[in-house]
Parts: structure tokens; C-alpha cells; sequence
């Protein structure tokens, strides 16, 4: 069956303009004539045609104008607008239940539903995240303006709240303290505190600070942080200047900080400050304490519990399920997983996607096997610099892995061979045979951010 011929939105448009401006044209020119023929002839009949025929012509006009206008109110504002602006209304709530346009056999408008139908099937099978956590109905007591400044009564209050609105998990609080058995911290050093610790983690979207019970310490929570060992390294580097002056009645006296860090979901929502508590008990310079029940069920079902949509990504992953390790030709094996490498790439919208292996473990060299097609940061079999193995293998957290979603957020300690290489923001895993490397699994870009949710990331 032929597909039945829709008009162009453009034709239409030059229709409702035509329509009123051929009505007057209309009238102008039986005006112009009945005008001529009674200067001709002189007969009152003429003139009385002229008067008639104009009344019927405008009120024809004004009839035919407000037909074209509401019908021009009607596709333009009723349904372009009213259902854009709902679309948009609806994106920005995270919800994917899309409306679409009425069909009113117009070809642009048949366009747009079928994007819209492409955009529904798109988020039915993703989650949308807010990047920023938005605070705004939750009741945080604010001290400062710029809202980055809470009560600590009002933060724990609604502490469970403030998580949830991240919609992500590695939350953390970092609470910077010191030992001050008779006094407090003086308000210059509080207000030097929380100056240096904003211009810290500046660039962490809505970290909220509060100073702690009895003025003696400073808290901080980061909504979300991409590795363990960049928040270490940021505080170990503020160690120098988080020390505190103390007047006593023996004097001044230097005090230094030490740190307490705690983490969701490692930490429960409502065991975050009781382990918080507990962390500084344990008298240690900087204690990054990620409690060892969420090894247990908890940590599992925090996870799974999370409403997101891995279908796509792993039907992805199931192909390596299904691969043939015992053929005798592995090429297969190794197009397969560079196929799937690239369409991880595409899914994720990244520059670069690889493993890089060890070549040969005599002289410790290594290779990148398998690389993305468009690939500028490695090429395929080229030696790679066991530096940056090194590098990669110092920086990642406990788990093996490091994540950096922006060049700022990666360790200083990365910094150099990120910019030798030209990797702006990633991800990659590194593989050990007992405590040797034999790999490294990588995702980058090379020019932008690399947003991932973290339930892809921890699972």
C-alpha cells in the first residue's frame, strides 16, 4: 500500500497567509470597480452594491481570518508548542512517558512524533539521572548565600533524603577534626577552613559544608566522587595548610587535622555518622573507613535494588559468554571482543575502548591487542610505556579500577601521563595474575567528560 502523500508545514503556512490576503485582494477589487462604475454612471445603485458587497465581504473576511487563526493557534501553540513545552517538562522530571502530536497529515509533525517515538523506546530502556542533585524540597538550614553552607542539626536531620536526591552511590562525608580537649575551633579558622575546603572541591557539583558539633571539626559531603585515591591524595595535599592555631593558657598551639571519611553504600544511610563517629575513634591520621558488612547482602541488594536498565549493555556483555576458548583459531575470538569493544565504545560515547596486554613478560613490554577502530591515543600493536602501567596500577582504588569522569577529578600523580597521552576523563580495570599485570581493560575520551551512572560503574 502506497504511503498517502502528507503536506508540508510550509505549504500549509503559505496557505493560512494566502486565504486572508486573497479575501481582501477580493474585496479591493470589486471595491475599485463598483467605485468606477458609479463615478461613470452616476446611479445610487452602484454605490449601494458598494456598501452591501463590502459588508458581506468583510464580515466574510473576519469569518474566514478567525477559521484561519484558530486553526493556526491549533497546530502552532496547541499542539507544536503545548506538546513540546509538556516534553520538556516531562525530561526534566526524568520521565520518559513522552506524549506525541496529533496526526494532522502534515509531514514535519509526522516527523516529530516519529523521533519522539524513537526517544520513548530510548528512555524506556535507559534511566535518566540528574547530575546535580537538586536540594530544593528538602529542609536544609542555610548559613551562607551562595547555599553551600548547612547546619549540621539540619544535614543529619535529612541526611537520608540528601542521598537519595544524588541517585548515585560512592556518597561520602569527610569530616576534618581535631583534638581539642578544652576549647573549640576560634571563628578566623573555621571561616579559613571552610575557604580552603571550597576551593578544594569547587568543582564537585552542590558539596554541601557544616561545622561540626561544638565547633571542633569541619564536615563536608560530596554527592558523588569518582575514586577513593583522588579524594586520599586532595586531603593528604591539604594536610599542611588544615593545621590550626590554638591560644591556651600555656600559649599558642599547632594542631593538626586529621580526617574521617565515610561512604554509601559501604555505609548504610543510617549507620553513615555512627561509622563516621567510629572512624574517629580509631586515632588515625586519615581513615578512609569502608566497613567490611557490606561485603554481605546489603551492599547486593542496594544494587540491585536500583531501578536501572542494563538490558542493552548486557546483551552486549553476553556475547563473551558464548565465545569459543578452546578453538584452535582464536582470530574469531579476537574479532568478536573487538566488535563488542567498539559497540561499548558507541553505546558510551567514547573515543577509546581496549585492553592493553603484556607482549612479552621477559622484558615487561606491553601492547595494546585490541583498540577501537578510530583509535588516536594507542595504536594497534604499538609498545606502550610501562610508565603509564605503572602510573595506571599506582592510581586505582582497592578494587583495581579507576574512574575519572573529568581531567580535574584523576590523581596529580596521573596528570602527566594523561596529558602525554591525551586522555581528558575514563575508566579501565586492571587484571593481575597473583600480584604481576597481565592487562589492562580502558575506556576514554580525549576531548570531554565521561559521565557513566555509578550502578553500571560498581557492577
Amino acid at each position: 500500500m502506497a504511503e498517502r502523500k502528507r503536506r508540508h508545514l510550509r505549504q500549509s503556512s503559505r496557505l493560512y497567509l494566502a486565504i486572508p490576503l486573497f479575501t481582501l485582494l477580493v474585496i479591493l477589487v470589486v471595491s475599485i470597480v463598483l467605485i468606477a462604475l458609479y463615478i461613470k454612471s452616476n446611479q445610487i445603485g452602484y454605490l449601494v452594491a458598494l456598501v452591501v458587497s463590502f459588508g458581506v465581504f468583510l464580515v466574510g473576511y473576519i469569518v474566514i481570518a478567525y477559521f484561519v487563526l484558530r486553526r493556526i493557534h491549533f497546530v502552532y501553540y496547541d499542539q507544536i508548542y503545548e506538546t513540546t513545552y509538556e516534553n520538556v517538562k516531562k525530561l526534566t522530571n526524568n520521565d520518559s512517558n513522552l506524549s506525541t502530536y496529533r496526526d494532522l497529515d502534515i509531514a514535519e509533525i509526522h516527523e516529530l512524533n516519529e523521533a519522539m517515538l524513537e526517544l520513548k523506546t530510548l528512555f524506556g530502556n535507559s534511566l535518566l539521572l540528574n547530575k546535580v542533585p537538586n536540594y530544593s524540597n528538602i529542609p536544609l538550614v542555610y548559613v551562607d548565600k551562595e547555599k553551600n553552607l548547612v547546619t549540621y542539626e539540619s544535614f543529619k536531620k535529612n541526611l537520608k533524603n540528601i542521598i537519595s536526591v544524588s541517585q548515585s552511590f560512592r556518597n561520602v562525608i569527610i569530616e576534618i577534626h581535631y583534638f581539642l580537649p578544652n576549647g573549640t575551633l576560634p571563628k578566623e579558622e573555621i571561616a579559613r577552613l571552610l575557604q580552603l575546603y571550597m576551593s578544594l572541591f569547587n568543582d564537585y557539583y552542590d558539596a554541601l559544608y557544616m561545622v561540626g558539633e561544638e565547633n571542633k571539626s569541619i564536615l563536608i559531603y560530596l554527592p558523588v566522587i569518582d575514586s577513593f585515591s583522588k579524594i586520599e591524595e586532595t586531603l593528604k595535599m591539604s594536610m599542611a595548610d588544615s593545621s590550626v592555631v590554638i591560644r591556651d593558657v600555656k600559649g599558642l598551639e599547632t594542631v593538626n587535622a586529621r580526617f574521617a571519611i565515610v561512604c554509601y553504600p559501604f555505609s548504610a544511610e543510617e549507620y553513615m555518622l555512627s561509622d563516621l563517629r567510629y572512624a574517629k575513634r580509631q586515632d588515625k591520621i586519615l581513615n578512609f573507613f569502608l566497613p567490611s558488612r557490606t561485603q554481605n547482602n546489603y551492599s547486593k541488594k542496594a544494587l540491585l535494588s536500583t531501578s536501572m536498565n542494563l538490558n542493552y549493555m548486557s546483551k552486549m556483555l553476553s556475547r563473551v559468554s558464548i565465545l569459543d576458548y578452546d578453538s584452535i583459531d582464536n582470530s574469531k575470538n579476537v574479532t568478536a571482543i573487538k566488535n563488542l569493544f567498539n559497540d561499548i565504545a558507541s553505546y558510551l560515547a567514547l573515543d577509546e575502548a581496549g585492553i592493553i596486554i603484556y607482549d612479552n613478560v621477559e622484558t615487561l613490554k606491553y601492547r595494546d591487542f585490541l583498540c577501537s577502530d578510530r583509535s588516536m591515543i594507542f595504536k594497534k600493536n604499538n609498545n606502550i610505556d610501562p610508565s603509564l602501567i605503572k602510573a595506571f596500577n599506582e592510581a586505582c582504588d582497592p578494587d583495581h579500577s579507576y574512574y575519572f569522569s573529568t581531567r580535574s577529578h584523576a590523581k596529580r600523580s596521573l596528570g602527566k601521563q594523561l596529558d602525554y597521552y591525551g586522555i581528558y576523563s575514563g575508566f579501565y580495570y586492571v587484571i593481575k595474575n597473583n600480584e604481576n599485570i597481565s592487562s589492562i581493560i580502558y575506556f576514554f575520551n580525549r576531548h570531554k567528560d565521561f559521565n557513566i551512572d555509578t550502578y553500571m560503574r560498581e557492577t
